[in-house]
């Protein structure tokens, strides 16, 4: 929502115009399996408007207001009720000073190289 709004606001096209497409491309085939993975890639294509345009602008605007007001008065931002549990997945619970142990060790990443990614044909 975000790229497509700035996108619209710092060129010459116009909400219509415009469109996100997100491509699902099925993971390496596993270890000791037979010859590449049959799943072809998958695109969802998200179209753009004026009202959403308009709509994402409000919803900035109200939210860099809140933000402001939170900084001009010195006051703590908001967090969501620990109860919720979205702390135990948000990559932000070290700032929030809402981090355990669990939180201290980051992992790591593995991937293969990059030389055997198949190319995934599109």
């Amino acid at each position: 929502r975000l790229y497509l709004y700035v996108l619209a606001e710092t060129t010459d096209l116009l909400p219509e115009q415009l469109a996100m497409s997100y491509w699902f491309v099925p993971p390496w085939p596993v270890a000791g399996a037979d010859g590449p993975d049959p799943t072809p890639p998958r695109c969802i294509n998200l179209p753009y408007s004026q009202q959403e345009h308009q709509r994402t602008a409000q919803d900035l605007d109200r939210l860099t207001d809140r933000l402001t007001s939170l900084l001009a008065t010195a006051q703590d931002f908001p967090q969501v009720d620990e109860a919720l549990g979205h702390c135990l997945r948000c990559p932000f619970a070290v700032r929030c000073q809402r981090s355990s142990d669990r939180y201290a060790t980051l992992t790591t990443l593995e991937l293969p190289p990059i030389e055997a990614i198949a190319e995934v044909p599109l």
